[in-house]
């Protein structure tokens, strides 16, 4: 009989065999992460029953999903571009501040067809200064390629937590705009969106003094946190019924009514439209915007309410008449100098020297 060692499948050997698998095992386990890695990434493709959006992540960039965030303010209104810029640093926003004009800079050939000199009653002395600036930035929107951008004027104010709020808005603004959805089964109408709020809309009027939805289009709500009290909210001019606007929650529609041009989103295309029907006008630039895109068919306008945006009080650059009601011209001051726009919980304005001298949000003053 031959020894147990001189066996062919003897225990030395099969150890040996053992360390031999091991080896192979492990190298073709690290050999497919090696393959993995040099292979190019093949992006996944889902099916999708609308326009697959850019991600709502990009939101929470400095331009809030925008290409440009635009302020527009007069060059001598020191008291309104500081506090704008310092509540931009605190909320990560960056804002280009354009020059707004006077009415006596504006050649007479740039006045809409149709506008009637200021002293007949219907116009105020700042109102056409006011339209030629908002159009003067839709040319640059134009001229130079923007796709979106969001403009305001100089006294916004906003919640310290506006970049919460914008995802809801975006796809709200989603929703109604890019409706009827295409069918899944023709992929060619299945496209990625160069915006995280879609591509088919022309404006999304967010700051404004009141709202209200034209009721026969779809209504979008979302719960929100920071939207305010009933008591809270903001409006000289209409805003939605409790029927189409749940307790707790922000809303986004086709709107009837929107005043004041206190902050909106407008997409190229949308600029292009506006430039042209703006030729000729003898409304105001929000009550023109209002009627167009309540009148054209071409231009997708979308409300939300409540506003986003407001503007917080300081003297207005439109002379309205001491009776007159108009936003933005309250006096009282608090302690810190500034006043928070109304319907705001957390005032970017009113916190931003807290948020940039570096202290926390338990420091952050509310407005209730």
């Amino acid at each position: 009989m031959r020894p147990w060692n001189s066996l062919p499948f003897n225990i030395q050997n099969h150890s040996r065999a053992l360390v031999v698998i091991a080896m192979v095992c492990t190298f073709l386990f690290f050999w497919k992460d090696i393959i993995h890695d040099a292979l190019p990434t093949i992006p996944e493709v889902k099916e999708t029953f609308y326009k697959k959006p850019k991600s709502l992540d990009s939101i929470a960039n400095r331009t809030l999903g925008f290409q440009e965030i635009f302020a527009l303010s007069l060059p001598d209104r020191k008291d309104r571009r500081v506090p704008l810029l310092n509540a931009a640093n605190a909320t990560n926003i960056t804002v280009t501040v354009l020059d707004a004009v006077r009415d006596e800079e504006i050649p007479k050939d740039k006045y809409p067809k149709g506008w009637v000199a200021e002293g007949d009653g219907q116009h105020k002395v700042g109102e056409i200064g006011c339209l030629r600036s908002h159009v003067m930035t839709w040319e640059k929107i134009i001229e130079e390629n923007i796709s979106t951008a969001l403009i305001m004027e100089s006294d916004a104010d906003w919640d310290m937590r506006i970049h919460d709020i914008l995802p809801g808005v975006a796809k709200g603004v989603k929703q109604i705009a890019d409706w009827p959805f295409p069918a899944t089964d023709h992929p060619k109408d299945i496209a990625v969106a160069s915006s995280p709020y879609g591509d088919n809309w022309d404006v999304i009027w967010i700051g404004h003094c009141g709202s209200h939805p034209d009721g026969t289009g779809r209504i979008y709500h979302f719960e929100d946190e920071t939207v305010p009290p009933e008591d809270k909210e903001y409006s000289f001019s209409g805003k939605p019924l409790k029927e189409v606007h749940p307790k707790g929650t922000r809303i986004v529609f086709e709107f009837q009514l929107t005043i004041c041009t206190s902050a909106y989103a407008i997409s190229q295309k949308g600029a292009v439209k506006l430039r042209e029907y703006l030729e000729e006008s003898n409304l105001n630039i929000d009550l023109r915007m209002e009627t167009l895109c309540n009148d054209q068919p071409s231009l997708t306008c979308l409300g939300v309410w409540p506003q986003v945006i407001t503007a917080a009080p300081s003297e207005s650059n439109i002379k309205h008449p001491a009776a007159e009601q108009a936003p933005g011209t309250a006096v009282d001051q608090p302690d810190n100098g500034l006043t928070a726009g109304p319907a705001i919980q957390y005032s970017a304005r009113r916190n931003a020297n807290i948020v940039l001298k570096g202290l926390g949000r338990n420091k952050w003053v509310k407005e209730w």
